[in-house]
């Protein structure tokens, strides 16, 4: 179990792939699963599919050795806020089944979601280039699983100029697209074909067809007044592509919500899924 402080992630049992909490110990890699322990003594023993994180999942064996025993496994609740707005952050989270949204608050108290981050890339790198602290904080919106990492740590690994370098910058470079295609999106595009778009880019990243979300969270997301948000979603169960409750949205029919989104989805997905 990992213990809460601040801004430090969520005091709770985790749930993956391995049935429990993971630690990396130097070089010896150990696992709880089903209660029994694991140990791996060289790179070539690691499983391949360590973690799912395109970024880390990317990573050479020698890399993934010496940056694993300074990773953490966190569970992340909906809601958490893992990065406060104009503070440089502590850790850099990299999500594995966790969706993060970077929001920006206005001073007439509206909210509205800049960018996603799941399993595509990490959080709080601004840190690490060295950038003034954004005015965007970002916090949980579909629970789950995530490693993390000091930023300092990840300083140090990225000044190395090697694969992990290349990677975060490649990233931050496909963060950046998402970010001025979303401004794109809200200008010109109607709510109904955004919330298609919006739903699709979650599921790429959450890989399931049952979304924990409720209306007013997404009203919030999207900068829009929830009335708006239930006529659309009204609009979309309707033609029989999502439906709804109090707790969720369920996806239907992607290829019908493919159908009616925006342009901006295939911008999205192709800046999404080219690795």
């Amino acid at each position: 179990m990992i213990n809460k402080s601040n801004n430090d992630g969520v005091s709770k049992n985790t749930s993956s792939n391995f049935s429990g909490v993971v630690t990396f110990n130097d070089y010896f890699l150990k696992s709880k699963e089903n209660g029994k322990s694991k140990k791996f003594n060289t790179p070539s023993e690691i499983p391949p599919q360590i973690s799912t994180n395109h970024i880390l999942g990317a990573l050479p064996d020698f890399d993934i050795v010496r940056l694993f025993p300074h990773l953490e496994f966190v569970f992340l609740p909906s809601g958490e806020e893992i990065h406060p707005a104009d503070e440089l952050s502590r850790y850099i989270y990299f999500p594995e089944t966790a969706v993060v949204s970077e929001v920006c608050d206005l001073a007439d108290g509206n909210s509205i979601e800049t960018a996603m981050v799941g399993s595509d890339g990490a959080t709080g790198l601004e840190a690490i280039l060295g950038l003034k602290p954004p005015p965007r904080r970002a916090r949980i919106t579909i629970e789950g699983n995530a490693w993390r990492i000091k930023t300092d740590i990840l300083k140090q690994e990225f000044v190395r100029a090697g694969k992990l370098q290349m990677l975060l910058l490649d990233y931050i470079n496909r963060h950046i697209n998402q970010i001025s295609q979303r401004l794109i999106c809200k200008s010109f595009h109607l709510i109904e074909k955004r919330l298609c778009c919006w739903l699709l880019m979650l599921h790429d990243r959450v890989k399931n067809n049952q979304l924990k979300l409720t209306q007013e969270n997404t009203a919030l997301l999207f900068g829009a007044h929830r009335p708006s948000i239930t006529l659309a979603a009204q609009a979309l169960r309707g033609k029989g592509l999502i439906d709804y409750s109090r707790g969720g949205i369920s996806i239907l029919d992607r290829q019908g919500l493919e159908y009616s989104a925006c342009e901006c989805y295939s911008v999205f997905h192709l800046n999404h899924s080219n690795y």
